[in-house]
């Protein structure tokens, strides 16, 4: 994924598949014509590629249990 990209009223990512580039729309891919690929390449091609890793968050700590103290009642044996 290269970023967010707009054809007509379709909005989506930006991606590039080979040679390609392509707009991402959900699941339905889009190939751009050999116009906007040739100026996309021109825009790009100073670029370095980013290699990312996706590290998922890291899940939330549990909180320690509550602690409850109960006290003892005294009550006095009667004489």
């Amino acid at each position: 994924m290269l970023g967010s990209a707009r054809r007509g009223l379709q909005s989506g990512a930006l991606a590039k598949l080979g040679d390609e580039f392509v707009l991402v729309v959900g699941d339905h891919v889009t190939p751009l014509s050999h116009s906007d690929n040739k100026d996309l390449a021109a825009a790009t091609a100073h670029l370095k590629p980013i290699e990312r890793q996706y590290e998922p968050p890291a899940p939330p700590r549990a909180a320690a249990p509550p602690v409850i103290i109960i006290k003892r009642r005294r009550i006095p044996a009667p004489h």
